[in-house]
């Protein structure tokens, strides 16, 4: 089965590695899963922006195919 690749960056990188595969889903069962891998990353991620194959998504109930990247980009310079 493909997966999702989660691509983590700046402040949300709280792993030794930059990508993170999953299992397809919501983009909030996609980010989840990514916290129950690395439960350091669940103050960052909830604060994060997120793009899904290069587009931005603010529907957290938007699925998420399998093949597909999720970048997870933190704000910058306490942008919103």
């Amino acid at each position: 089965m493909q997966q999702v690749q989660v691509h983590l960056f700046a402040g949300a990188r709280a792993t030794s590695s930059d990508v993170i595969e999953v299992s397809p889903g919501t983009l909030t069962s996609v980010l989840e899963q990514c916290i129950a891998k690395y439960p350091s990353l669940s103050q960052a991620i909830p604060q994060c922006a997120y793009l899904v194959n290069g587009l931005t998504c603010g529907d957290m109930e938007q699925e998420i195919s399998a093949g597909s990247r999720v970048d997870v980009l933190p704000r910058f310079a306490g942008g919103a």
